[in-house]
């Protein structure tokens, strides 16, 4: 991704419960929690624009536990 371009982070989980979805820049390490709410089980996608330039780590858990990662950069 470039700075400014839109993206979307989509998620599916297995049932309905309490999704977490946190990303994390490096070098900086600063945290941006995309969401945190109830999900029905049908998932969803956010929509945002790319950041800083970096490396990102997004993390999902559902109920509280970790379910998946994906890692992307913006150059």
């Amino acid at each position: 991704y470039t700075q400014g371009e839109s993206i979307a982070i989509c998620y599916w989980v297995p049932s309905p419960g309490y999704v977490y979805i946190q990303t994390t820049r490096t070098p900086t390490n600063g945290t941006t929690v995309n969401l945190n709410a109830y999900d029905d089980g049908n998932g969803d996608c956010l929509q945002g624009q790319a950041g800083l330039f970096g490396d990102r780590r997004t993390t999902l858990s559902l109920n509280g536990n970790y379910a998946d990662q994906v890692l992307w950069r913006v150059n």
